[in-house]
């Protein structure tokens, strides 16, 4: 898929050093779906996935998906929340 030329790609399960081993420096963005379900598990689990898939992996072009459509039903504060943890980089 790095071979088509795509500006990104999104990806479960796959690491960051795993993607880099795969681009070897070609110009791809690895995007994260995040799991829906964590918008309505503790405010913790939601923060901690999101952590460990940004630290330290910060480039330039990076996008956000969810891995389903957010429920209607969904919690505004989840929502909220998420946002204020991606806005602070």
């Amino acid at each position: 898929m790095v071979d088509l030329g795509l500006d990104g790609v999104i990806a479960s399960g796959v690491d960051f050093n795993t993607w880099n081993d795969i681009r070897s420096g070609r110009q791809c963005v690895l995007g994260r779906a995040i799991p829906v379900s964590l918008f309505t598990s503790e405010p913790e689990e939601l923060q901690g996935y999101v952590e460990k898939n940004r630290k330290g992996n910060v480039e330039r072009g990076v996008f956000i998906t969810t891995d389903w459509e957010v429920m209607a039903d969904t919690p505004p504060d989840a929502i909220h929340f998420f946002m204020k943890m991606i806005s602070q980089g």
